[in-house]
């Protein structure tokens, strides 16, 4: 299988080369929303009376079996960001296949990971994408998840 592109950020002197979006993927929907993609201003942390709007979850349907998921987040301002990307289970565990905190992001740059499934008779419900960070607040970012047969 060939993927179709590749993304590379720098990032200092690190490099977060992201993987590639392969066929055979469709976009999940949104938890709680309508569409397969959010765009949001990421909100003050949360306090004991209000909560913040750092975590986005897709839902996994479950006409088909996956083997990855592929999480796109675009920010709309540069900036450093905490990223965290779980796959989320009936049992009420969840794997986490990203972890960057933080990470620097450079506007309108994609950027893209894959999470791959335990096994495909242990697929998950749900797959969360944490995006905020206090230095994020007040930017905005455009999240999609892709699930994948192949």
């Amino acid at each position: 299988m060939t993927p179709k592109f590749w993304t590379a950020v720098a990032l200092g002197s690190t490099m977060v080369v992201s993987a590639p979006v392969w066929a055979n993927c469709i976009p999940l929907p949104v938890v709680g929303g309508s569409g397969t993609r959010i765009t949001k201003k990421l909100s003050p942390g949360g306090t004991l009376v209000t909560g913040d709007n750092w975590n986005t979850d897709f839902v996994v349907p479950t006409d088909r079996v996956f083997s990855r998921f592929v999480v796109t987040v675009t920010p709309r301002n540069q900036g450093s960001y905490s990223l965290n990307f779980y796959l989320k289970y009936p049992d009420n565990s969840a794997d986490r296949f990203f972890s960057r905190e933080p990470i620097t992001l450079e506007k309108d740059r994609p950027v893209r990971q894959v999470g791959r499934v335990r096994s495909p008779k242990d697929q998950p419900f749900q797959v969360n994408v944490f995006v905020g960070g206090f230095e994020a607040i007040g930017n905005t970012v455009q999240i999609q998840v892709d699930g994948c047969t192949r």
